[in-house]
């Protein structure tokens, strides 16, 4: 990962010398070289590797080019605003799926398992930035019940940390839960057809026992599998929404820094939320063993 996230930085269009220095300053040739030099930018691609991995690896992510702060304070500052924001979105997702996904399989061919599909239909055609702006025109514009931007920590002010939050989890969450619903459905469809749970019914459980400690129990593996994907995506894919509502994220932290080609933000930041990823699947890896009794980790 390391390596793709450090190679792909390199293809970014634009001289990160030139964006440092203005297009004026960067006319001398000079100059060019001097800022390539105190960057490291002149030396092989392989030694500017292992260079800043092996920094990477003692804890020094590197200096902003754009300001000089460095660059762990940054993420350290707004590392937690995005996980704070991925969680939110996570659970928003779960209420609006789970409910929706159990209903839709209880009722098959239904009216309800028609509107539920519908409903996760357009929650995947709906990108969540326009979603997003759609929001901000409706509830901050009109309705003026919420703020259209800007952040408040929940642990400081928690009603103005929720007001702040609702929009921009809403406009990550409302996606995801669609995915989501059409998981829960299909994999409670299937655990409903097995014997076992005829079975059940057949000694004359109540049907609400069945559904809730027999079959969607049993269910819940592919599902916390695809929650874990979302979630680690929700980290990744936040770039855009957090740039919108001006949430002080790792994701809009990346777009300023793409913006301005600062190569040490960009590939410490994608390789956080890289790392993120990894260890949520590992998570959901470790969990199996909780919800399965066939399945152990030694």
């Amino acid at each position: 990962m390391s390596i793709i996230v450090f190679g792909l930085t390199f293809l970014i269009p634009g001289d990160p010398v030139v964006a440092i220095l203005g297009p004026d300053t960067a006319r001398t040739m000079e100059s060019l070289e001097v800022a390539r030099r105190e960057l490291g930018l002149d030396q092989p691609l392989p030694i500017q590797y292992f260079n800043w991995l092996g920094k990477a690896l003692q804890g020094d992510l590197g200096r902003s080019t754009r300001n000089k702060h460095p660059v762990s304070e940054s993420l350290a500052q707004r590392l937690p605003v995005s996980i704070e924001l991925a969680v939110v979105s996570i659970i928003i997702a779960a209420i609006i799926a789970v409910p929706l996904g159990i209903l839709a399989a209880i009722r098959v061919n239904s009216r309800w398992d028609l509107t539920a599909s519908l409903i996760s239909v357009v929650g995947l055609a709906i990108p969540n930035f326009w979603l997003g702006i759609l929001m901000i025109w409706l509830f901050a514009v009109q309705l003026k019940w919420l703020p259209a931007s800007g952040y408040t920590s929940v642990f400081e002010d928690p009603i103005a940390g929720l007001r702040h939050m609702i929009m921009p989890a809403l406009a990550l969450g409302g996606g995801a839960s669609a995915g989501l619903m059409r998981h829960v459905r299909s994999s409670l469809l299937e655990v409903l057809r097995d014997d076992y749970i005829r079975t059940a019914r057949a000694k004359g459980l109540q049907e609400r026992r069945v559904l809730l400690r027999h079959a969607l129990k049993n269910s819940l593996i592919p599902v916390v599998t695809v929650m874990g994907l979302t979630l680690g995506g929700l980290m990744g894919g936040s770039l855009i929404v957090e740039s919108i509502f001006l949430v002080p994220g790792v994701g809009s932290l990346l777009v300023t820094a793409i913006f301005h080609r600062d190569f040490p933000v960009i590939q410490a930041g994608a390789m956080v939320l890289a790392l993120f990823v990894i260890l949520i699947n590992l998570g959901v890896d470790l969990l199996y063993a909780f919800l399965d009794p066939r399945i152990r980790y030694e």
